[in-house]
C-alpha cells in the first residue's frame, strides 16, 4: 500500500511540474494566443468602424466589391487604427497576408449579421484578381451590400 501511495504522489507531482512548465510557457511561445488577442482588438476596432467603412463601398461604379476594396476603404477611414492593428502581426510569417486574413474573416462575420453577402456566378463565389497593399495581384472574394 505504502509503495503504491508514494508511487501516485510522485505521478501526481510530476504532473503538476509539466502542467506548470506548460502554463508558464505557452503565452511567450504560442503565436496562436497572440493571435486571438490580435483578433478581438481587430473585431471591435472594425465594429466601431464598419458602418463608415461600407458606406465608402464599392470603390467603384460597380454595386460589387472585393475584399482588397473593403481593406483600402478600412485603411483611408482611420489609417492610425489600421497601422495600430497591423503592428499586433508584425511577428507573423507574411504580416500583411496574416492581418488581411484575419480581416477577410471579419467579413465572412457581416455576412452572417446580414450587411454584405458573397457575390455568387452559377453558383460558384466570385473571385478576381486585384492589387493588394504590396501591389500584387491575387485573388480575393467579391462581395455586394445588402
Amino acid at each position: 500500500f505504502f509503495i503504491f501511495v508514494f508511487i501516485r504522489l510522485l505521478e501526481y507531482q510530476i504532473l503538476q511540474f509539466h502542467t506548470f512548465f506548460f502554463i508558464s510557457q505557452w503565452p511567450s511561445r504560442s503565436w496562436e494566443a497572440a493571435i486571438f488577442v490580435a483578433m478581438n482588438t481587430l473585431r471591435s476596432a472594425l465594429d466601431q468602424s464598419v458602418k463608415e467603412v461600407l458606406s465608402n463601398l464599392p470603390i467603384s461604379k460597380d454595386s460589387e466589391f472585393d475584399t482588397h476594396d473593403f481593406i483600402t476603404a478600412f485603411l483611408n477611414f482611420n489609417e492610425s487604427v489600421y497601422a495600430d492593428l497591423f503592428v499586433r502581426y508584425k511577428d507573423a510569417d507574411g504580416a500583411f497576408r496574416a492581418f488581411h486574413s484575419a480581416i477577410a474573416h471579419y467579413m465572412n462575420a457581416l455576412e452572417k449579421r446580414g450587411l454584405i453577402a458573397k457575390v455568387c456566378v452559377d453558383g460558384k463565389k466570385k473571385r478576381v484578381r486585384s492589387r493588394n497593399i504590396k501591389g500584387n495581384l491575387t485573388y480575393n472574394q467579391v462581395w455586394v451590400k445588402l
